[in-house]
C-alpha cells in the first residue's frame, strides 16, 4: 500500500489564502462576506428614498388642490354657500387652516350668524393662538360678541387684543370700538380716556376724527369731565399789566389837555 505524501510547506503556502494586509482589502473582504447584507441595506435606503420622494409629491399635489379650492371659494359671491364651503375645507386645509378659519367667521358675520362667527374665531385663537391671524380673529369675537348685546365680554376681548397684540393694526384700532362699549356700560370717564388715545393714535383718520367727534359729544353730556381750567386763566401777564398801566396813564394825559 503505497503512502500518502505529506504537503510540503511550499504547498501549504499557496493552498492557504493571503491575509489582507491594507485596509482596503480588509474591507473587501468584509464586503465579500457580509455582501447580502449590504445590498439589503443599500435597498432599504432606496425604498425610504422612495417613499419620501412620494410623499412630498403626495403633499405638493394636496396643497395644490387645496388652494385651488380655496381660491375657488374666495371667488363664490353667496355669503351662505360660501360658508358652507368653508366649513368643508377648514377641517382639512392644512398649513392654511387658521386663514381659512378666521374667512369662516368672517363669512358668518357677514350673513349675521354670530354663533358661526364665535366658533370660527374661537378655534382659531385655540389651535393657532400663534399665527398672524390671532389679533384679527381676536378683534372678529369681540364684534361679534358686542352685536350679540354681550357688552362686558366684548370689551373684555378688546382688552385682551390691545394687552397681548399691542402693536397690531387691530389692536390700534380697537379703541374707538372700546370707548362706545364703556359708554354704553355707563363708563364715561373711561370712555372720554379711550376715545382720546384713538385720537392721539391715528389723528389724520377717519377713526381718529370719529373718535375726536364721539369724545366732544360726550363732554358736552358730562362736563364736569372736562379739564379743569387753570386759576390763572384770563388774568393779564405782568408784561401785559403794564403795557395797559403804560397805556392808560398816557391817555388820562391826552385828556387832560
Amino acid at each position: 500500500m503505497a503512502r500518502r505524501k505529506k504537503k510540503t510547506e511550499a504547498s501549504e503556502y499557496f493552498l492557504a489564502p493571503e491575509e489582507p494586509k491594507t485596509e482596503w482589502q480588509k474591507f473587501l473582504v468584509h464586503l465579500e462576506e457580509n455582501i447580502k447584507l449590504y445590498v439589503a441595506g443599500t435597498l432599504f435606503i432606496i425604498l425610504c428614498l422612495a417613499i419620501g420622494g412620494l410623499l412630498r409629491m403626495s403633499a405638493a399635489v394636496k396643497d395644490k388642490n387645496i388652494m385651488t379650492e380655496y381660491a375657488e371659494i374666495v371667488m363664490e359671491e353667496d355669503a351662505g354657500k360660501r360658508l358652507a364651503k368653508y366649513e368643508e375645507l377648514s377641517p382639512k386645509a392644512g398649513r392654511w387652516t387658521a386663514e381659512v378659519l378666521y374667512r369662516q367667521g368672517e363669512t358668518a358675520l357677514e350673513i349675521g350668524d354670530f354663533s358661526a362667527a364665535k366658533e370660527a374665531f374661537n378655534a382659531v385663537l385655540k389651535d393657532h393662538g400663534k399665527s398672524e391671524f390671532a389679533p384679527s380673529a381676536l378683534d372678529g369675537l369681540a364684534f361679534a360678541l358686542n352685536e350679540e348685546g354681550k357688552l362686558q365680554e366684548a370689551l373684555d376681548a378688546y382688552d385682551r387684543l390691545t394687552q397681548e397684540w399691542p402693536s397690531a393694526f387691530v389692536s390700534r384700532r380697537a379703541f374707538l370700538a372700546k370707548g362706545a362699549l364703556l359708554e354704553k356700560l355707563d363708563r364715561p370717564a373711561e370712555a372720554v380716556a379711550a376715545y382720546q388715545h384713538q385720537r392721539d393714535l391715528f389723528p389724520d383718520s377717519s377713526s381718529g376724527r370719529n373718535a375726536e367727534t364721539a369724545m366732544n359729544t360726550l363732554l358736552e353730556k358730562h362736563p364736569e369731565l372736562k379739564p379743569a381750567e387753570s386759576a390763572d386763566a384770563g388774568m393779564p401777564s405782568p408784561e401785559e399789566s403794564v403795557s395797559t398801566e403804560v397805556l392808560s396813564t398816557s391817555n388820562n394825559e391826552s385828556a387832560a389837555e
